[in-house]
């Protein structure tokens, strides 16, 4: 499956809290969660009136591993990787680590950290193979990136975590029953002609070696030219016909 699927959603306090897993699954609108947090948009009595609340959610993108963000009230859950014929997983567009002023491109790097359609990383220098380019200052990771061939953009400081994992999925096969009774007949004949190719070719063989077995005669040439593909059909029986027009015998191959 491709694109967001959501496993589980609550709302509320850790002592009191409302299952929202369908309100936020119905949120989803072609491949793109965006919702900001609150009881209305979720659909719910508010759980506990006066305090702090959060929302919980585990999801998956493309069936991938499970990935869980937790939102406060009033902030925004947005989540892009819309399904798509191929879903094309996660890929990196582009990676800017620093200060500002003070960049480093780290694209290929964060390219390279991609495992089987997943990212997990602690950002920091060392994480990226970097020297610090500004000691004691704090810096942040600028990415750009895809799922499914949706762009996002998102800024991550020192020591926070960029975790997505979105594996792609295969391209789902387009052939109709139609093509694919073509396919099987055509892959039928096709082995049957092999078959005959085969036999044929080897019948062949077997006439010039018996032929160049006879009394007098090179086998070992004669199976040689056997070996030229199907000789003894065309090749052997014009000169046995000239052996018989020129010594007038009647040669005989068994």
């Amino acid at each position: 499956m491709s694109g967001i699927s959501v496993i589980n959603a609550t709302y509320g306090t850790t002592s009191t809290a409302a299952d929202v897993t369908k309100a936020v699954s119905s949120s989803i609108k072609d491949g793109v969660l965006n919702l900001t947090v609150t009881p209305t948009a979720l659909n719910v009595t508010d759980p506990a009136p006066g305090q702090a609340k959060i929302l919980n959610i585990s999801y998956t993108i493309n069936g991938g591993q499970t990935l869980k963000q937790s939102i406060n009230d009033n902030e925004t859950l947005y989540v892009n990787a819309p399904p798509s014929r191929i879903a094309s997983g996660l890929q990196i567009v582009n990676g800017d680590y620093g200060v500002e002023g003070n960049f480093t491109d780290v694209t290929d790097v964060l390219k390279g950290m991609i495992k089987k359609g997943g990212i997990n990383l602690k950002v920091g220098f060392k994480a990226l193979g970097l020297p610090d380019p500004n000691p004691n200052k704090q810096k942040e990771l600028q990415v750009e990136y895809t799922i499914n061939g949706a762009k996002s953009k998102n800024i991550f400081k020192d020591g926070e975590t960029f975790s997505i994992d979105a594996p792609p999925v295969d391209k789902p096969s387009n052939t109709t029953p139609t093509q694919m009774v073509n396919s099987v007949i055509g892959m039928l004949f096709s082995n049957v002609a092999r078959f005959f190719g085969i036999f044929l070719f080897s019948f062949s063989l077997f006439s010039c070696v018996r032929f160049g077995s006879m009394e007098g005669r090179n086998m070992i040439f004669w199976g040689a030219l056997g070996f030229i593909p199907y000789f003894g059909f065309w090749g052997l029986p014009l000169i046995v016909l000239v052996l018989s027009m020129f010594y007038g015998d009647t040669i005989v191959i068994t």
